[in-house]
């Protein structure tokens, strides 16, 4: 199960209303990858959000660019409070007709606990920092917001059926050698 947030205008009108960095890099917010054409070959920052059939989510940080910034981190914060991820071991970068390209998974239970923050906090303000050797800083719409909480959600249910998935088999299987014992013993008796 693999789920996509576009954003509503598209990503060119995304990227023109993009927040511009401190170095003139522009970033835009959608959940999904970027779309290189003429109109999209500046630097920006796209997300995707995964949830597989298990619960499991993964959240991709997509960084395109002139130049590498070697994003291995991502920081959500309202301005008050954050969530951080660590230090992400599953990333790769490559080059392609001079455009830099960056990717950094971040796996559930390993995301710092980013999932659950934005999730909790859907309905505030959200700013998304990539960390590498430069930074990054991206406003979270709101629809951004409400899809990653949504998705969310749908993870924990996800996990929840799976978990009970487990102690139901283990039930069957605890129940299956009672009823084996208890056949034994009654033929034994006879």
């Amino acid at each position: 199960l693999q789920i996509h947030f576009p954003t509503q205008d598209g990503f060119s009108q995304a990227v023109g209303h993009a927040a511009e960095g401190s170095d003139g890099d522009r970033a835009a917010i959608v959940v999904h990858n970027l779309i290189q054409d003429g109109a999209a070959r500046q630097d920006g920052f796209a997300r995707e959000f995964r949830v597989d059939e298990m619960g499991r989510m993964t959240i991709v940080s997509n960084y395109t660019g002139s130049k590498y910034i070697h994003h291995r981190s991502i920081k959500v914060s309202d301005g008050n409070t954050f969530a951080q991820s660590p230090v992400s071991d599953d990333y790769y970068e490559f080059t392609d007709l001079g455009i830099c390209y960056e990717k950094c998974n971040l796996k559930s239970g390993e995301d710092g606990g980013i999932a659950a923050y934005i999730a909790q906090n859907r309905n505030k303000k959200l700013r998304v920092t990539l960390i590498g050797d430069k930074s990054l800083v991206v406003e979270v719409t709101a629809a951004d917001r409400n899809a990653i909480g949504s998705l969310f959600d749908l993870s924990q249910l996800l996990m929840s059926i799976e978990e009970h998935k487990k102690i139901r088999s283990e039930a069957e299987r605890k129940l299956e050698f009672v009823r084996h014992n208890m056949a034994a013993a009654d033929s034994a008796s006879f």
